[in-house]
């Protein structure tokens, strides 16, 4: 195999957004698909309107098999009041094994056509929903 000699660069930034309703239940929810290159996440984050707590599983989706990276609590109201805030899902025991930028701060690689998915542990209150924002950004064409 050649060795790649042309630098490999994160293009511009993105925020993926995407909301677990009442009506996808314990489905799965896409977030985004990484490009042809993969793409760099550099953050995950919940919010949410629910009456209720709930579990919320960040997963990567590469073809039929599914990962779960971790199950985080999101709290009733999280992200909506000064005194709940929104909770990071790339937090918790997940940060200790992330490697880091030179600014220290953790990333999640994904491959090319990756899916990155949240999935609520139980239903999400009808008419309420749970909401994710992600920053990253996909790899240029090498």
């Amino acid at each position: 195999m050649a060795l790649n000699k042309t630098p490999t660069f994160v293009n511009k930034p993105r925020i993926a957004l995407a909301q677990i309703l009442d009506a996808d239940v314990t489905n799965p929810v896409d977030v985004f698909t990484a490009g042809a290159s993969g793409a760099k996440v550099t953050a995950a984050i919940a919010a949410g309107e629910d009456t209720a707590a709930r579990n919320v599983q960040l997963i990567i989706k590469r073809a039929s098999m599914s990962n779960v990276l971790q199950t985080v609590a999101v709290p009733q109201n999280a992200g909506l009041t000064n005194t709940v805030g929104p909770v990071n899902l790339m937090g918790g025991d997940l940060l200790d094994i992330l490697p880091r930028d030179a600014d220290a701060q953790p990333y999640l690689f994904l491959e090319a056509a990756d899916v990155l998915q949240v999935r609520a542990l139980t239903a999400v209150t009808a008419a309420k929903s749970v909401q994710v924002s992600v920053v990253y950004g996909d790899f240029d064409g090498v």
